[in-house]
């Protein structure tokens, strides 16, 4: 079977099929492409380039030797099975519909077939459950052969659709590929093929914990799938009895070179109810998934990249699990199809949530986040961002920005600020990592790491500055970050580079307080170790009890500031849902039971050196820039004048570039008229904006700056 790009190579014959008629295959090729994937024709292929023409259904011109061909594809290419053999029966009329391939149902077949487990979440009448369907009549009656399959569901109605779909199905199959004869067993509970000596049995769950238990102990397969895991009462001690139960059947199915794994399919539920509680916290240590694990190189590869990102956490093992969440966009439905279903389910509020968008919801608590900013985050969020799998790391990094343009805000005087959320790491929470824009906040670049080993990590993180030498990054000092830091340190000093001067650090914060240390650091170099050893605790952002570094502040006014002005450039999905998640408990902002806070923690950093940092000249961050591009900043700026909001980013430039040429310019006489120039802006600013602009302290400061460098 073709699953690799590798894999091309075991089949000389293989083609791509393009003459096929099934136009959802080509059209999701086409989207791989453009994603940037290596591997993205495996759905395309044909091992017999002479079935090419051929209609598996055509009964009536298929010789004997033709429908041997087929089955014989059918059995070595599973896409070929999908996209020509199956066939959706109609909910309406009498035409059956050829499958509809997109990238979640995709996504799910390429894992199972690699035996990595996936929990498949997206909105109701999405095909979700028919998508799984599929992939069961495939191993009943071609893909495997003396083997048990095992579905687990939480109600009798559930599992009477679910084999009530297989039956139809399996009636739609050409009857040289439908091998279940006259006695065979299909009824509401289990599917027996004896020609195949393959079943399929549907089971519940039971509300008691030890007949819950007892259930599971009875799974001994090697496939498993659990429907609308959520629901299923006792989940979380029904799946570990049956994943245990099931170890020797997937050991001999290894073994036998025959398909084996694990699916959970689920609609998303109340993360304040026991059971979708675990299955949340199951899709929140996962490894979100993207197309660009289809590129890795094999089985081995693929399993490493999976659980070098996992985000597994405390004393929980690193597994091979996927998050397959995908939105109604994802899988090519379009706003006025959403609209319809809001329509004619009459859904509203939380039920709406849960089962058209995705979204995970609590109780009655309080989000301390304004109503009309949170449906301008949900709005702004990005699905279909820019991957990176940072070499040799591994590391996947989600970007917003095309790497076009992170090289020309590069070079045009952009700084890049990081912030890191340390958090207890060395496996028991994840290290965040958001990149921002210091011109306009906008989110850039975000990752989450759950690495072991400390000092890969910052070593990462030196490497990454060195990719970016405009970026600084404020790391939150606390537990794992002291040996994060301290390798840093050694490494910067290594590559000839102060670590003061990328990393945040309290001396520079407070300058006119450590004035003694502000000036012995100005002119430390590379070589002055010793130093930099001294006086690394100045490094990272240590929270305080009170004050600008506190945890309070950080969760009130920094919190506020900035979903305020960044509401609407937040983009990545997780940071949204994590502030999102916020509530106030106990008089005090803070995350629900079982959600995460760690990309807020890092959001806030970044935000925060922005709004509260002092003394930014000395990274190289042009302070007089800060956030002179963000729309919401200046539109708020500018609120009580009659000015358009180009005409308010015309101005803002107007008088950044000519704070830039004072502070390059070297020679006196031009450096008093751009000094004249600036206090003539001031004023005109001052008057259609009604703001005090402070630039006689900007100006004092370049003065003081141009000395220092003189």
């Amino acid at each position: 079977m073709i699953i690799f790009e590798s894999d091309w190579a075991k089949y000389p014959t293989a083609v791509l099929h393009l003459e096929t008629k099934n136009e959802h295959f080509k059209k999701l090729v086409a989207v791989y492409k453009k994603m940037g994937v290596r591997n993205h024709a495996f759905p395309l292929a044909l091992i017999q380039p002479e079935l090419a023409n051929i209609d598996p259904h055509d009964i009536n011109s298929l010789s004997l030797e033709l429908m041997s061909k087929i089955l014989y594809e059918c059995k070595h290419n599973f896409w070929y099975f999908i996209r020509e053999v199956i066939k959706a029966p109609p909910l309406v009329g009498t035409e059956p519909e050829l499958f509809k391939a997109n990238r979640a149902n995709i996504a799910v077949y390429w894992l199972y077939f690699n035996h990595v487990t996936s929990v498949l979440i997206q909105p109701r009448q999405t095909g979700k459950s028919f998508s799984i369907d599929v992939l069961m009549i495939y191993l009943l009656n071609i893909g495997t052969t003396n083997s048990l399959i095992n579905m687990l569901t939480r109600s009798d109605d559930l599992r009477n659709q679910n084999l009530i779909r297989l039956k139809k199905i399996q009636e739609e199959l050409p009857f040289y590929l439908n091998f279940r004869n006259k006695k065979d067993i299909f009824n509401t509970e289990e599917i027996k093929i004896s020609g195949l000596s393959n079943m399929y049995k549907g089971n519940l769950s039971n509300a008691s914990p030890k007949l819950a238990n007892n259930v599971g102990r009875g799974f001994t397969s090697p496939t498993l799938h659990v429907d609308e895991g959520c629901f299923v009462p006792n989940i979380e001690i029904a799946l570990s009895a049956a994943l245990m139960a099931g170890n020797a059947a997937r050991d001999a199915a290894n073994v036998n070179n025959m398909p084996y794994g694990t699916i959970i399919t689920t609609t998303t539920g109340k993360i304040d109810e026991r059971d979708a509680k675990y299955i949340y916290k199951l899709v929140n240590n996962a490894t979100v998934w993207d197309e660009l694990f289809l590129d890795a190189k094999d089985i081995s590869n693929l399993n490493e990249i999976i659980i070098t990102n996992s985000r597994a956490t405390g004393k929980e093992t690193k597994r091979a699990i996927v998050n397959l969440t995908f939105s109604y966009r994802q899988l090519g439905y379009s706003d006025e199809w959403m609209r319809s279903k809001l329509q004619e389910t009459i859904a509203e509020g939380d039920d709406a949530d849960r089962d058209l968008f995705n979204k995970w919801t609590s109780g009655t608590l309080t989000s301390p986040i304004p109503l009309e900013q949170r449906d301008i985050m949900r709005a702004s969020i990005v699905e279909n961002y820019r991957t990176e799998i940072y070499k040799p790391y591994n590391y996947i990094l989600r970007w917003y920005i095309s790497e076009n343009e992170i090289e020309y805000r590069k070079n045009n005087g952009v700084s890049f600020i990081i912030g890191v959320d340390t958090s207890d790491a060395v496996g028991k929470d994840d290290i965040a990592f958001v990149m921002r824009d210091h011109t306009t906040a906008e989110v850039l670049c975000v990752a989450t790491f759950n690495e072991l080993n400390l000092i890969t990590l910052a070593d990462f993180f030196v490497h990454f500055l060195m990719k970016y030498l405009n970026a600084v990054m404020i790391i939150e000092r606390r537990s794992s970050a002291i040996a994060i830091i301290d390798y840093m340190i050694q490494k910067f000093v290594s590559l000839n580079i102060n670590p003061f001067k990328r990393l945040w650090n309290i001396i520079a914060q407070n300058k006119d307080e450590n004035k003694k240390e502000f000036e012995t650091l100005l002119q430390a170099k590379y070589y002055n170790y010793d130093y930099f050893i001294q006086n690394k605790k100045s490094i990272g952002f240590a929270t305080s009890g009170s004050g600008i570094t506190s945890r309070s502040e950080l969760y009130s006014t920094t919190l506020l500031q900035m979903c305020k002005y960044t509401n609407n450039i937040i983009y990545d999905k997780v940071i949204t849902e994590q502030i999102l998640g916020l509530i106030i408990k106990n008089n005090r902002v803070d995350h629900a039971d079982g959600n995460n806070d760690d990309l807020v923690i890092a959001s806030l950093l970044s935000y925060w050196l922005l709004s509260n940092g002092k003394n930014l000249e000395y990274y190289d961050i042009d302070v007089n820039s800060i956030l002179n591009r963000n729309r919401n900043y200046i539109t708020e700026k500018y609120s009580d004048t009659n000015m358009q909001e180009q005409e308010m980013l015309e101005l803002e430039d107007v008088l950044n570039t000519t704070l830039i040429k004072f502070k390059e310019e070297k020679d006196p006489y031009i450096s008093m008229q751009l000094e004249n120039k600036l206090v003539s802006l001031s004023r005109e600013m001052s008057t259609v904006g009604n703001k005090v602009i402070a630039i006689g302290q900007m100006i004092n400061d370049i003065k003081k700056n141009k000395k220092l460098k003189r």
